[in-house]
């Protein structure tokens, strides 16, 4: 199974419907895609419904932004879900990872090293839920919306603390689903959440330049603003 493990629609800070997420990637071969919008689940039963109707395999989630007070400082890709995490704060990482494995979900953190808006690098995420031997399950090793090294940097992370590795487009508009996705040797998509957890999985991903990134970022905002 090919499935594209992050992206973002309208009920976050995506640009599309669910229905036209689901659409593009019925349309270029993925047999699914995650819903992981920020901080809220409303996005879910459009996208399952869509799904169902289009023989997508659709994975809840939802990307978690861990906060110091107010300021925001990471983000854990939650996976797998079956309702929603209300937890945001960086000091309740190791309970956040708590709450999705009780769910018997899939902990990732998505983009560890940041080229654009705050430099965050994920690692004080992890270090921060390590102090109390709490392990995500995954690091995200290509994310269509950053850059080629930034991607190295995650994967040869990933590779030298032994971690599970995935892909997701992050895309914020229909166009950009599959730009990065995530391969498990299985066709039930059971098998291939356990497929993660093993640490089976294999990644495919189209490395893009800034400018083309820099676009894309441009063309959500215009097209939010168009909708909204």
């Amino acid at each position: 199974m090919r499935i594209d493990l992050h992206t973002h629609s309208i009920y976050s800070d995506g640009a599309d419907t669910p229905e036209m997420m689901v659409a593009r990637a019925k349309a270029i071969g993925l047999d699914g895609m995650a819903i992981t919008d920020h901080n809220t689940t409303k996005g879910w039963k459009r996208t399952i419904d869509a799904g169902k109707r289009l023989g997508v395999v659709i994975v809840p989630g939802q990307e978690i932004s861990l906060r110091k007070g107010k300021k925001k400082v990471g983000e854990i890709l939650a996976l797998f879900l079956e309702k929603e995490i209300t937890k945001n704060q960086l000091s309740q990482a190791d309970d956040i990872i708590d709450d999705i494995r009780k769910q018997d979900g899939i902990s990732v953190i998505p983009h560890l090293f940041n080229p654009f808006w705050w430099r965050m690098e994920g690692t004080e995420v992890i270090t921060t839920a390590g102090k109390k031997g709490k392990k995500v399950d995954a690091i995200e090793v290509i994310n269509g919306m950053n850059t080629e090294s930034d991607n190295r940097r995650s994967d040869a992370f990933a590779t030298k603390h032994g971690y599970a590795k995935t892909a997701g487009s992050d895309a914020h508009i229909a166009m950009n689903i599959g730009k990065a996705y995530t391969i498990c040797d299985t066709n039930d998509v059971e098998e291939f959440r356990k497929c993660i957890k093993k640490k089976q999985t294999f990644v495919m991903g189209t490395q893009r330049k800034v400018y083309e990134l820099l676009g894309d970022i441009a063309n959500c905002k215009i097209r939010r603003a168009l909708r909204f």
